[in-house]
């Protein structure tokens, strides 16, 4: 049985202003899941076995009741992985509430290598990700790294692909799209054909150092969808995928019953075969 996915939208807000990121922090749109809403998320995840959660929109750690959400999961047998940004006060806050003690893995995101990462994310907190490994490393649990496939990034592939052949051995990485929502709206997206390439490119390049996984959209169509991801949007909303299309309609209202049937709920959410709206 292969591994099911789990996307919840924990919150809108974050501690970045990234140039590209579809968030809405900087509005007055900001939006949380309600804690009893997510406690009853993870209770009902405890029938669902071989699953992998992951926890973000803008940053977890944004959410008033984090550390309630924190002490939630860490007795829970299903995987937590936390989207987080490359900042000083999220960083010292990972170290200080330790994976390994609250069972979650921190994937921390990046625009690019460097200044170009500092550039695109309007700060200057590359070098903290030097200080972030030292301490990953004392905690025993692979390194989980994300990069957003700008035009920008797939440039410099020879500089990435160098990057992350010095990161510790078995090093995660994951592949986002470049979302067309939010201030990266009206962006030039990269091709389908240069993003195929970069693909290429840096599975070859990392063969033996590290495991990359790339957005399912880079398989052609969007057959996860339903079949083995779901996503829960804050207000208790499950949708097949988040990016289907602008217009996705919700397979289910998680407020409607005290116990989640997430076996039946992926069953109802039959495999999609259309194209993404990142065709």
């Amino acid at each position: 049985m292969s591994e099911k996915e789990i996307i919840i939208d924990v919150t809108s807000k974050c501690v970045m202003n990234c140039m590209y990121c579809g968030t809405t922090s900087f509005s007055d749109e900001i939006s949380n899941i309600d804690f009893e809403l997510f406690k009853k998320i993870v209770n009902s995840l405890r029938y669902l076995s071989k699953t992998r959660v992951f926890l973000g929109g803008g940053t977890f750690f944004c959410h008033p009741e984090w550390k309630k959400m924190l002490e939630l999961i860490k007795s829970n047998e299903n995987t937590f992985v936390i989207d987080c940004p490359l900042e000083k006060n999220i960083i010292n806050i990972i170290c200080k509430n330790r994976p390994v003690r609250f069972n979650y893995f921190p994937s921390i995101s990046l625009w690019g290598i460097g200044d170009e990462h500092d550039k695109l994310c309007g700060g200057n907190s590359f070098g903290l990700l030097d200080h972030y490994i030292r301490s990953h490393s004392k905690w025993g649990i692979p390194l989980h790294l994300s990069f957003v496939m700008t035009k920008s990034l797939i440039q410099q592939v020879r500089s990435l692909i160098e990057f992350m052949c010095k990161l510790p051995l078995g090093a995660n990485i994951y592949f986002h799209r470049f979302m067309p929502v939010g201030k990266a709206l009206g962006e030039d997206l990269p091709t389908m054909e240069s993003l195929q390439d970069f693909k290429n490119e840096v599975l070859y390049g990392i063969s033996k150092t590290a495991v990359a996984k790339f957005h399912h959209t880079l398989d052609g169509i969007c057959k996860a969808a339903g079949n083995s991801r779901i996503f829960i949007n804050h207000d208790g909303l499950v949708y097949k995928c988040g990016w289907i299309n602008k217009t996705s309609v919700p397979i289910y209202n998680l407020h409607e019953k005290s116990i989640i049937d997430f076996n039946k709920l992926f069953q109802k959410a039959t495999p999609v075969n259309t194209q993404c709206v990142l065709k």
